[in-house]
């Protein structure tokens, strides 16, 4: 389990610097940031001045070397917009960005898991073919259309949820549906397959022919099995959230990191922009640990030596 484990952060180091190294060179293709900051009467010789100050005038493996040796101080520059630390500028947004990923995951669980089951259990049923048509219908659509129609549904016609902003319950509700009714497609489908596949082993036949009540069989027998490659791929779709919350948040006015992202991006402000990333495939990289150690408390038999 130990040497597990350290293998896994062997390879999640080893994640975290190829993003790092590619999300550097990404945002050094996008322009100089020092046209942006001067006015568009600058002299060349101000732009100059200030491409010097900025450092990125040197070399760009030397502004690489430079960045990764303060990153693991935990010093990611001073954000070119906001005259601040890069890094603290990220974790106050931090904790929204995960608020909104939590509650979109939950949504997406709360209905693909019922949803999968009774598909699967009425299956070739009409109902199972409008659960499918409905799952791919909500992996078809587009983010911020959902998003937009949502907006014009319960908020501009019936008045019933705020159209952005953050504070109570109400502001949280059409964000987290937006962004977890993308993720409830996929997982539906994956949740029916598996029932579908564990129903007909014979440990779960047997269960039923010794009269055992319908949700015993289903819950304690049949679903426990099913949620090891559902846990799999809620811990991937955990990144498609993280990356679905920059449009999500874009669309509420959200204040989490994927809005700050946006800003920056517009702004070439690359400390900033290094920051939010290399932030988020961190928590990308320890829920996916988590869900790989999860593995061993859902089956006994699974060991990872």
């Amino acid at each position: 389990m130990q040497r597990y484990v350290a293998r896994r952060l062997a390879q999640a180091i080893l994640v975290v610097l190829g993003v790092s190294l590619v999300v550097f060179v990404v945002i050094r293709l996008s322009g100089n940031p020092a046209y942006l900051m001067l006015s568009p009467n600058a002299t060349e010789a101000e732009r100059a001045k200030l491409v010097r100050d900025l450092g990125l005038d040197r070399p760009v493996l030397v502004q690489y070397a430079t960045f990764l040796r303060q990153a693991v101080a935990g010093d990611f520059g001073r954000s070119l917009r906001y005259n601040q630390p890069a890094l603290p500028l990220v974790l106050e947004r931090l904790p929204a960005t995960l608020q909104l990923t939590a509650a979109a995951l939950i949504v997406s669980l709360l209905i693909a898991i019922p949803a999968g089951i009774a598909a699967a259990l009425c299956r070739k049923t009409v109902f199972d073919s409008l659960t499918m048509l409905a799952a791919l219908f909500g992996q078809s659509m587009p983010v911020f259309w959902l998003g937009i129609m949502l907006i014009l549904l319960f908020s501009v016609r019936f008045h019933v949820f705020p159209t952005s902003g953050s504070g109570g319950f109400e502001h949280l509700v059409l964000p987290a549906l937006t962004l977890g009714l993308y993720s409830t497609a996929r997982v539906t489908r994956l949740m029916r397959a598996g029932m579908l596949d564990v129903i007909g082993q014979d440990y779960v036949r047997t269960a039923w022919a010794k009269g055992l009540p319908g949700r015993t069989v289903v819950l304690k027998h049949a679903l426990r099995n099913t949620l090891i490659p559902v846990v799999t791929i809620v811990g991937l779709e955990l990144g498609t959230l993280l990356g679905g919350a920059v449009i999500t948040e874009t669309i509420f006015a959200w204040p989490g990191i994927g809005r700050l992202a946006v800003t920056a991006i517009f702004q070439r402000d690359y400390p900033l922009v290094q920051a939010v990333v290399l932030v988020t495939a961190l928590v990308f990289v320890a829920c996916n640990l988590v869900v790989d150690l999860a593995y061993a408390w859902l089956d006994p038999r699974i060991r990872f030596d």
